[in-house]
């Protein structure tokens, strides 16, 4: 069984192109500013020392870019790519974490606006009005089981953005 305590990590995408029309949205990139913003996220991880276990993203181009920066950066295991994260709505990140095994501990979820923006409000009382581009969210549960995070006692343990890192 895991630890009595379970860390989730929210990251929105980075800053993606919108120029090509004809591209599909799943399949649009990062911009090279995206790319940049969420380097700083990685290195802000990676400075306070942040364990991840598993990390889960959106099949969105764009979403497996950033968490494939975060991954480098951190050495961590292989992405686990979660269809419903796209679109993603607040109920596909409370499903897709309900799920997790209960031996992961630390979980990163790369996902896009809204639904991470009102997952964070929702279930994080995180204190935002939207999560920017590569903005990232960490929380921890008082609980063994991800099926009881919902109901367990939390503590918000930072909201970050690159911005904020410049």
């Amino acid at each position: 069984m895991g630890n009595r305590r379970k860390t989730l990590y929210l990251l929105r995408h980075g800053k993606s192109a919108w120029d090509h029309i004809e591209t599909e949205d799943i399949q649009r990139k990062l911009l090279p500013k995206g790319i940049e913003r969420t380097q700083r996220i990685a290195h802000y991880m990676s400075d306070i020392n942040v364990k991840i276990d598993a990390i889960i993203s959106s099949p969105a181009q764009r979403a497996i870019q950033t968490a494939t920066i975060i991954e480098k950066a951190l050495h961590l295991p292989e992405i686990i790519i979660e269809g419903r994260l796209y679109p993603c709505t607040s109920n596909a990140i409370f499903d897709t974490i309900i799920e997790l095994d209960n031996t992961i501990d630390n979980i990163l979820i790369v996902a896009h606006n809204p639904g991470i923006t009102y997952f964070a409000q929702e279930y994080i009382d995180a204190n935002i009005d939207q999560l920017h581009t590569s903005g990232l969210v960490s929380c921890s549960f008082d609980c063994q089981s991800w099926a009881e995070f919902s109901l367990a006692n939390k503590k918000l343990n930072f909201v970050v953005s690159p911005k904020k890192l410049s």
